[in-house]
């Protein structure tokens, strides 16, 4: 019955991290086009959708597919993240650490690093969505001539900037996290 539990628990903590990585940022992006189709096209697609069966699972699945192709574009464009490493001034923490700890205590694993993890990600990827939305709404502005507000163009941009600062803050947290558990295992066992 427990091993059943934890196999559940275990499931539950995949798709929720799947969920909240992918499929959030993914669903930003749907959201705006159909408030750009509403507002500023007329609802042209409002009218196709409501003709479509099973339209929640369509847009779920939709979202979770547009979260990836996100989680692609910002891992791209992470080349910057040297520089970004240096002006946040980062350590570098070796992927080997995880491991120890993972193996050592999955709890402590669990509460410290997975967490941390999965707020570092979601925040990358919600990031990501708001700059593609700068660039969806400035191409329906500048291509499409649709008259939007410059609000909708620029709230997305700080929104996009914003999360991008808070990823790297909260990966700033999660290596110093790490660290703390290190040298907390080196302290209480006196080896490496």
């Amino acid at each position: 019955m427990d091993n059943t539990i934890a196999k559940l628990l275990d499931l539950f903590k995949h798709i929720s991290r799947d969920i909240m990585i992918y499929a959030i940022s993914g669903f930003v992006v749907i959201v705006n086009f159909f408030i750009i189709d509403k507002f500023y096209l007329g609802g042209i697609y409002f009218g196709l959708i409501h003709k479509l069966e099973y339209i929640s699972l369509i847009i779920f699945i939709l979202s979770y597919v547009i979260g990836h192709i996100i989680m692609s574009l910002m891992q791209i464009v992470d080349f910057i993240e040297a520089c970004i490493y240096k002006l946040f001034k980062f350590e570098s923490i070796d992927f080997k650490y995880e491991v120890q700890i993972f193996k050592e205590n999955q709890n402590i694993y669990d509460y410290f690093i997975e967490r941390q993890n999965q707020l570092t990600y979601f925040r990358w990827t919600l990031s990501g969505a708001f700059f593609i939305l700068t660039l969806i709404n400035c191409w329906y502005k500048c291509i499409e001539k649709v008259d939007i507000s410059l609000y909708f163009i620029f709230l997305p941009f700080v929104i996009g900037i914003f999360l991008l600062i808070l990823h790297y803050t909260t990966e700033k947290e999660y290596k110093a996290k790490i660290k703390l558990l290190i040298d907390l295992k080196k302290s209480k066992f006196g080896k490496n």
